[in-house]
């Protein structure tokens, strides 16, 4: 197996130790492990790894997605998986369709079985090295039933107002 060399921004201590020693276990190389975007971003310029695993939650300050554009601005060769709890991250806000090409996401729920973890972390490594002039959109977005944008941002707009006044 090829020893992708991963950084983790993750800001869950559980989750990042985990993810740390399962990837390590498949024989991947866990270069640096951060708990936000700032101190991510510095491993990743600095240590240049094939992969960033991305929490998409970060807490407070940029989150993963900002970081990700800074990621593929800056260092368009490293590769970017970016995890989430939520089902269809557009979810989240309209800005999730301006998530940079080639990132690949990755449900939580899906870490149970390491090898979706390697595989995702393996297609973005293989996303990253394909000339920027030939990079598709996200593929590996997860869609709710093939919602357009228009839906999404309809629903979560609905969901947010209900929030407001509930």
């Amino acid at each position: 197996m090829e020893n992708l060399k991963v950084v983790l921004v993750e800001d869950d201590d559980f989750t990042r130790g985990l993810l740390s020693t399962s990837l390590t276990s498949q024989g991947l190389v866990i270069a640096g492990a951060a708990d936000n975007a700032s101190a991510g971003l510095k491993l990743i310029l600095d240590l240049q790894p094939d992969v960033a695993l991305l929490d998409l939650n970060l807490g407070k300050g940029p989150n993963g997605l900002d970081l990700a554009v800074t990621v593929r601005q800056r260092a368009p060769q490293v590769g970017i998986v970016m995890l989430t709890s939520i089902e269809d991250p557009r979810l989240l806000g309209p800005n999730l369709s301006q998530a940079p090409a080639g990132v690949e996401f990755l449900i939580k729920r899906e870490m149970g079985d390491i090898e979706k973890v390697v595989t995702a972390l393996k297609n973005a490594k293989r996303a990253a090295s394909t000339p920027a002039g030939h990079r598709t959109r996200p593929a590996g977005v997860p869609r709710v039933k093939e919602f357009t944008d228009s839906q999404i941002e309809t629903m979560r707009l609905v969901s947010h107002r209900r929030r407001t006044f509930a």
